[in-house]
């Protein structure tokens, strides 16, 4: 009824459910290299473009009543996608097809071998019969020179491939090389880090020691301070008393007795 464009698909839908994943469908060429070993994983490689609902084929949305995460993008190769395995199965095909036209053409030729002797007197018919084997012949040498050309275009494709996969050979190693150097570069920062964290440790427990000492020497600096206080009290007290002894008062009357500080 209606063909959607993204912004009028994602508004329509957003209008009925909560939550909407969109995804951009593409049909994309692209190359696989797979181990023969069973049980491998797969590893997709995108180039990183932004995405563009404009140049896509198709949109397909996911919607849910809560939202969603782990929305990848997926990938699907199918075999028919190899396009040098078509290419030489197609070849393949017609090279039977070939052969199948060449018994065809045989029999035909026997066919007409045993028609020409039955019917040695109908040239007519003979020769209507020669036409249609010289077509026929015709047709072989167009699917004989079709192969050869398929054969030329194929053994083209794989050496484009052959250097194509040089390339990526090339690229690894150089990646790898890269990835050596790096890791080499981390390990060297990583024991820079760690010889530097343990001289930090050092002098932070050297910081720590000091800091007990000092509040020890504190603590005990206020301790003599309360003693000392405490004694100054006590002697103050005990000057009052004295003081006010009538003795000491009877003794500065007639000047005997020991002399007091003021009070």
């Amino acid at each position: 009824m209606h063909e959607f464009d993204f912004e009028e698909f994602r508004a329509a839908l957003a209008a009925v459910f909560p939550h909407v994943s969109l995804f951009l469908e593409n049909h994309v060429e692209g190359f696989t290299f797979q181990p023969h070993e069973p049980g491998y994983t797969a590893e997709v490689r995108v180039d990183a473009v932004d995405p563009a609902p404009g140049e896509s084929h198709f949109f397909v949305a996911v919607c849910a009543n809560r939202p969603q995460t782990g929305n990848p993008t997926f990938v699907y190769v199918p075999r028919a996608a190899n396009v040098l395995r078509e290419r030489e199965r197609h070849i393949d095909l017609l090279e039977r097809e070939v052969d199948e036209k060449n018994q065809w053409l045989a029999g035909a030729q026997r066919d007409l071998a045993e028609m020409t002797r039955q019917y040695a007197k109908l040239e007519g018919e003979l020769e209507e019969s020669n036409r249609w084997a010289d077509h026929l012949n015709r047709e072989l040498e167009d699917r004989r020179a079709r192969v050869a050309g398929l054969q030329i275009e194929l053994a083209q494709e794989q050496e484009k491939a052959r250097e194509m996969a040089a390339a990526y050979d090339a690229k690894v190693l150089d990646l790898e090389a890269d990835l050596r150097s790096k890791t080499q570069w981390a390990l060297d920062v990583e024991a820079a880090l760690v010889v530097e964290v343990k001289k930090q440790t050092a002098e932070l427990v050297k910081a720590v020691d000091a800091l007990h000492h000092t509040e020890n020497e504190l603590l005990d600096r206020t301790a003599w301070a309360l003693r000392l206080e405490k004694e100054s009290s006590e002697m103050a007290r005990q000057v009052a008393l004295v003081r006010a002894s009538r003795w000491v008062k009877l003794g500065r009357k007639v000047g005997l007795g020991p002399t007091l500080p003021a009070g």
